[in-house]
């Protein structure tokens, strides 16, 4: 998916124990955050298992190969981390807080900065939810 100011994508394929149902990527100023970031929010039905890990992430890539993950990592039902991951670098960098899982079937999430720095104005993205190391669904679904 070609991001921009805003983008989106609608997952037709059913999956368990979690459907990843839609997600929207909004790039731009947000409340509280130096520079543009950009938002992410995945919607999904079902819920994540009570034991194992779960992984929301959403990969971009620019038309040089830069590559940056976004992602946010429960284990056991418990936050255990939120992430970006610059390939270029070999680093991931811890974000203060978590993603919001205030509303149900809901998740949000921000790449700051320097993720979009590392991406550069034209990049292409797609989300992934991950149970126990296992892709189980995405966004946009696989050709």
């Amino acid at each position: 998916m070609l991001a921009g100011p805003q983008s989106s994508c609608t997952s037709s394929a059913a999956a368990a124990p979690i459907d990843l149902r839609t997600v929207e990527v909004k790039v731009g100023k947000v409340a509280g955050r130096a520079g543009e970031s950009a938002q992410v929010t995945m919607t999904y039905t079902g819920g994540p298992p009570a034991t194992g890990t779960v992984l929301w992430s959403l990969l971009a890539t620019n038309p040089a190969g830069s590559t940056v993950q976004l992602g946010y990592k429960t284990l056991d039902g418990q936050k255990a981390g939120y992430f970006y991951f610059l390939f270029a670098e070999g680093t991931q960098h811890n974000m203060d807080g978590f993603a919001d899982t205030d509303t149900p079937g809901e998740i949000g999430m921000i790449l700051p900065q320097a993720g979009l720095d590392a991406l550069g104005p034209v990049w292409w993205w797609s989300a992934a939810v991950n149970v126990d190391g296992l892709d189980i669904d995405f966004c946009p679904d696989p050709a």
